[in-house]
């Protein structure tokens, strides 16, 4: 049986949960809340349609560390290939629209594909496929990777 670390916090959970958004975590915070209100593991479990596992996982963080240590650790993602001060200036050049030096078509022009915003397009020669570059890669190397 685990208790309240701090006092309110059986109420502070369950207006966190009704605030959360994200289902894993509001189901951490209903599990805890559940825990403190005397339910069993199992039952918790059951209810939530988690496994008894996560649900002991989440009572023991926050027995050992409060609300706070019930949160979900943040996610590493892939580096992004555009850095992020340069994205504005990404977004400005694409709203401008295609230039005559780019060497891209676009759907209105020439019909190379669905979404001109979902890649940048150009030919390779005459009669033959017409590829996609994408628009990050082709805005970091500049005009010359469209030829």
């Amino acid at each position: 049986m685990v208790s309240e670390r701090d006092a309110g916090d059986v109420q502070r959970l369950q207006d966190l949960a009704d605030q959360e958004r994200d289902a894993l975590r509001r189901d951490r915070y209903r599990a805890v809340r559940l825990a403190l209100q005397g339910k069993e593991t199992l039952d918790i479990a059951d209810r939530l349609d988690r496994s008894r596992r996560s649900v002991q996982d989440w009572v023991y963080a926050y027995r050992d560390g409060g609300i706070d240590a019930i949160q979900p650790k943040p996610q590493p993602g892939r580096t992004p290939k555009l850095p992020r001060e340069r994205e504005a200036e990404l977004k400005a050049r694409l709203d401008a629209g295609p230039r005559p030096e780019d060497g891209v078509c676009t759907l209105a022009r020439q019909g190379c594909g669905p979404n001109p915003r979902a890649g940048v397009w150009r030919q390779l020669q005459p009669g033959r496929r017409v590829r996609s570059v994408g628009t990050a890669e082709l805005f970091l190397r500049g005009p010359a990777a469209a030829t």
